[in-house]
């Protein structure tokens, strides 16, 4: 009997807490409008090409996007499942995850790096990328540096991982990648 009832309390904490798990999401508005962006009835406004870091909790979530002037629904998902941290792909886009290794060339063996071709507006990029589906709507994190954050300092590196990785617009990643050529 006792154990039954303290089977029953820790069974009721779990569920306590699993409802109070909250998620950094990147919410991207990558069109030339301003969006009102719902998600179950707490509103957020994005102005044109801009994101916002919200706090999401566990769970299905019902997300509207209107274009904030008109209030015309743009999108509509009504269960959307966010279990994780990560990013709202409003504007179905695709987006570039680059995995910067840094190692010592003399002690690897180069053909242990992934080095994968990329294509992008007629414009061949090599090395440890990946693109995104455009029609992924919720992107799961696996990256260290945001869309506004810088990938250059590599003293933050974690030694043990020798590792960075960054998610980027594409246009974003067009542009950072001719500024690192010059």
């Amino acid at each position: 009997m006792r154990f039954y009832f303290y089977w029953c309390i820790l069974l009721s904490l779990s569920l306590q807490a699993c409802y109070f798990i909250h998620h950094d999401v990147t919410i991207d508005n990558t069109s030339s409008k301003k969006l009102a962006i719902e998600i179950d009835q707490e509103k957020f406004i994005l102005s044109p090409k801009s994101f916002l870091e919200v706090k999401i909790s566990n769970g299905n979530h019902q997300v509207v996007v209107r274009d904030d002037s008109s209030h015309q629904v743009l999108k509509k998902w009504p269960k959307l499942g966010i279990y994780k941290d990560g990013l709202l792909n409003i504007c179905a886009n695709e987006y570039i995850i680059q995995n910067n290794r840094f190692v010592n060339f003399e002690s690897v063996n180069i053909k242990e790096i992934p080095d994968h071709t990329l294509v992008l507006n007629g414009y061949t990029y090599q090395g440890n990328l990946s693109k995104t589906s455009a029609d992924k709507v919720f992107i799961e994190k696996c990256w260290d540096r945001g869309l506004d954050e810088d990938i250059t300092n590599i003293e933050e590196v974690n030694p043990a991982h020798k590792t960075l990785v960054k998610i980027y617009r594409i246009e974003d990643f067009e542009k950072d990648f001719l500024r690192n050529v010059r």
